[in-house]
């Protein structure tokens, strides 16, 4: 196998967000005034993008997978909002426009499974002991898929940096030049003196 083909670019899933769509209308309102730089609201990108995962996850999922900072690429506002029950106070998550377009590349666990010949219940396995060793949220990398039947199917979308560890889990060779590499400079310089 080789490395080069661990990691892809996925075919765009969505258009830039503050592009206009075919009727000159922006795909999700772009704001000014949460910070110093154009804003998308949360909440309205994460129903705009049709995602089926809970709000509140997917946002610290976004944080998370690409590494954002609050203040710099995203803010969080708190907001009262009547219900039946009472006031409750909602947490708002404004993303910048460069963060919002930023796709976070990923690659599937099957994906993962096809390269490497693995079961996929093989890689998922692998994969939430892997998260569990390094102490990450699984619910964070978790995405559903449907099976050859239509079922649904759990998968993990794992970024480049934990895609290679786990591959490199696979491949006695790929874990022996991951090992020299942080050496490599150190030969040359001795290698030279």
């Amino acid at each position: 196998m080789n490395p080069s083909q661990l990691i892809r670019r996925p075919a765009p899933s969505r258009r830039d967000i503050a592009a206009n769509d075919d009727d000159g209308e922006a795909l999700v309102p772009v704001e000014s005034n949460v910070m110093d730089t154009p804003t998308v609201r949360g909440r309205v990108l994460h129903a705009r993008l049709g995602v089926s995962k809970d709000l509140t996850s997917w946002a610290k999922a976004q944080v998370q997978r690409g590494r954002l900072v609050e203040g710099r690429d995203y803010l969080l506002t708190q907001q009262g909002e009547q219900h039946v029950s009472g006031r409750k106070r909602v947490t708002e998550y404004h993303f910048t426009v460069e963060a919002a377009n930023e796709p976070v590349l990923t690659m599937s666990s099957r994906e993962i499974a096809e390269l490497t010949g693995k079961e996929h219940f093989n890689v998922r396995r692998d994969i939430r002991a892997l998260l569990q060793e390094f102490e990450k949220d699984a619910l964070s990398f978790e995405g559903m898929s449907q099976d050859s039947y239509g079922r649904p199917l759990e998968v993990f979308n794992l970024p480049k940096d934990l895609t290679i560890t786990l591959v490199a889990g696979y491949s006695a060779p790929l874990r022996r030049w991951l090992s020299l590499e942080p050496c490599a400079g150190k030969r040359t310089l001795a290698a030279a003196r």
